[in-house]
């Protein structure tokens, strides 16, 4: 081979290393650009359910009997506004992302703020009857449409771009569109609990900028988030 040939060849290449570079920026842009200032949670439902041996509350209290086995979306957002003056059922969302599903960047990597509505944050505060280990799953209750899950009315792709963390010591991150958090197992299992013990857990819930779903087909779209806790013992046995 010709020096000029080689020459050539490896011009070549690195035009195409910088066209494929080229095409990859321009898909994740487009996620970012798409949603930028009108999907509103205006239509947002939330509702949180527990086992029977675990309950939880906005607040935090002395006996297992004072907490609640669901809280709506009405008891959620106004303990939002309390502490934020957010009102997250009028106050538009916008895409962002995170690497640790606690601290969170616009597209040119500056500081969001759930504080402004942003994204959604609020603290739950569980209690169980028993120790035990907690897991966030999609199984619901018997004769009841309650397991954890994300969707919209409006656009059945929404769900694609919505994340949702869970974080004690650590965050829980779930991606509706990818993972299977069926049943009670180690892959679900997002905290354990000791009995008597108030715990209080972080949750939020983002649009993910970087997700090829954050498209332009999402803008005006209501969703919904329904969570589901559940107890078990160590072998991931479920507690009555």
């Amino acid at each position: 081979m010709t020096k000029k040939t080689s020459r050539k060849s490896l011009l070549g290449n690195t035009l195409l290393v910088l066209l494929i570079a080229l095409v990859a920026m321009t898909a994740v842009t487009y996620a970012w650009f798409s949603i930028n200032d009108n999907a509103r949670l205006s239509m947002m439902r939330m509702n949180v359910t527990t086992g029977p041996s675990l309950r939880m509350d906005v607040v935090p209290h002395a006996t297992f009997e004072e907490y609640k086995r669901t809280l709506t979306f009405r008891e959620i957002a106004d303990k939002i506004k309390a502490d934020t003056g957010v009102d997250i059922a009028a106050v538009p969302i916008e895409p962002v992302t995170t690497r640790d599903g606690t601290t969170f960047v616009f597209e040119d990597g500056s500081a969001a703020s759930y504080r402004n509505g942003t994204y959604v944050e609020f603290t739950l505060h569980f209690m169980s009857h028993g120790d035990m280990y907690v897991h966030l799953t999609s199984t619901p209750s018997k004769n009841a449409d309650d397991g954890t899950r994300i969707w919209s009315e409006k656009n059945e792709r929404l769900a694609g771009a919505m994340r949702l963390s869970v974080t004690k010591d650590k965050p829980f991150i779930y991606d509706p569109d990818t993972m299977d958090i069926a049943g009670m197992t180690d892959e679900n299992t997002v905290f354990f609990i000791k009995e008597g013990i108030d715990v209080p857990v972080v949750i939020r819930v983002w649009l993910e900028g970087t997700d090829p779903a954050c498209t332009n087909e999402l803008k005006g779209s209501d969703y919904s988030v329904q969570l589901r806790f559940e107890g078990s013992d160590e072998n991931n046995q479920p507690l009555t």
